[in-house]
């Protein structure tokens, strides 16, 4: 079933991706035409890292272009769906680089620009120009510590942004083994030396995470597997790449609570004629691996299987497959919308948890 879910997918990421993009040599006044040529290579390269379709990369010189109706009318002849033209300029002592994305009928135009202080950090605006206006964001949206100036470095020289991504994942924890059992009910007390397992537990979490350079991610996440494993998570995650459909591995540590096996009997009977010293709670371990997709749009799809086992007295362990939604918020200088987001997310947490213990029940 899941492999059929990962194949839908796929097809579907490959319909929405069906895109062509024809890439017009970066157009300018500099003096040396292999410098020209280099920079026009380098931002080709950022637009293939992180355009989903086709990109056509026209070299001749009929093809260079500066203006908006040279652009739509060299796309048109191509039979593109979208053309990005660019622009390097010298003003005094600094270089600008703009660049232009639209559709191939002059449409949904969206221009953004970087300077740089020498031809040296034209290297890192190229990237930076290109991934802000696939993505539609701003320059400095995308700053990150792969694409910032010798000028910015030496500005901030410690400090930087993640990317934070906040959403839910639903699926099943199986146990292994005798993992997460319970006290055999008979219909008036519970058998203390007779234990029924779950065969798979319906798992929620909520998950919060912050990307960092080279293609790290850490994670915070609450876990609930009602009605016995409660906990939470803080994991390392590596991603393979930086395409809309990334795998990633990682692992993690943490905090879960088992439910005492009397505890989940049917009604409230409670024996206590086995050992209850036992310790529920411990520290937990695990490992993971999965899929990203949609990873350069603000709405990402996560598919991922766990493995993790908490250190109690029994050593309760299982695979946990889910599935997910996360958001990457708008940044927004002074605004409470992150308070407000958060308390969304609450309630409707709290509104999923709820129906599913009523369904438990």
């Amino acid at each position: 079933m899941l492999k059929r879910l990962i194949f839908i997918l796929s097809m579907g990421v490959g319909l929405i991706s069906a895109k062509t993009v024809m890439v017009l040599p970066v157009h300018g006044d500099v003096q040396k035409n292999e410098d020209i040529e280099t920079i026009s290579q380098l931002f080709i390269e950022g637009i293939k890292n992180h355009y989903h379709g086709e990109v056509k990369t026209p070299q001749d010189s009929a093809h260079q272009c500066g203006e908006k109706e040279c652009a739509e009318k060299l796309a048109t002849d191509a039979k593109v769906d979208e053309v990005i033209f660019t622009t390097v300029m010298r003003l005094g002592s600094k270089w600008i680089f703009s660049s232009t994305i639209m559709d191939a009928n002059g449409n949904n135009a969206f221009n953004q620009r970087g300077t740089a202080l020498t031809m040296e950090d034209l290297e890192p605006i190229t990237r930076r120009v290109s991934d802000a206006i696939l993505t539609r964001k701003t320059f400095d949206q995308v700053a990150t510590l792969d694409n910032i100036t010798a000028k910015e470095e030496n500005n901030e020289p410690t400090r930087r942004k993640s990317l934070y991504t906040s959403g839910f994942t639903l699926g099943y924890l199986y146990p292994t083994g005798n993992s997460y059992s319970y006290l055999k009910y008979n219909g008036t007390t519970l058998n203390s030396s007779e234990t029924q397992e779950y065969s798979q537990l319906i798992r929620f979490s909520w998950i919060n995470s912050w990307e960092f350079r080279e293609n790290l991610m850490l994670g915070f996440e609450l876990n609930m597997a009602p009605p016995l494993d409660f906990g939470g998570d803080i994991n390392m995650q590596y991603l393979f790449n930086k395409t809309d459909i990334t795998p990633f591995i990682g692992g993690g540590l943490g905090i879960h609570y088992v439910t005492a096996k009397d505890e989940v009997g049917v009604g409230t009977y409670r024996d206590k004629t086995y050992d209850d010293s036992k310790r529920n709670s411990g520290p937990t371990a695990n490992i993971q691996g999965g899929m990203v997709f949609f990873r350069t749009y603000d709405i990402h799809l996560i598919t991922r299987a766990q493995y993790q086992v908490v250190f109690n007295s029994d050593i309760d362990n299982g695979i946990a497959i889910d599935v997910g939604v996360v958001y990457r918020p708008k940044e927004k200088s002074e605004s409470s919308s992150g308070w407000s987001k958060f308390w969304m997310y609450y309630l409707v947490g709290a509104l999923v948890v709820s129906a599913m213990g009523s369904a438990m029940n």
